[in-house]
């Protein structure tokens, strides 16, 4: 039987690493493409890996950090 809470907590343990890792590869590739956005956000997004949301808000899935680097950059 699995332990109550365990997926959740496994999303939110790994929608924090994706925050922190996306954030870069965003802050790396702001000024190559002109734009600037005002953030990341990192939750399930169902099927979609990303969206751009109000306010310049930039919206990822946290199963991007699961895959090797080379394939999620």
């Amino acid at each position: 039987m699995p332990c109550p809470g365990a997926r959740e907590h496994f999303i939110r343990w790994y929608s924090e690493h994706a925050r922190a890792w996306l954030g870069g590869r965003v802050a790396d590739d702001q000024s190559r493409m002109e734009v600037a956005p005002a953030g990341v956000k990192v939750q399930d997004l169902g099927y979609r890996w990303g969206s751009c949301g109000k306010g310049d808000w930039l919206y990822f899935h946290w199963k991007p950090i699961l895959l090797p680097a080379r394939i999620a950059e």
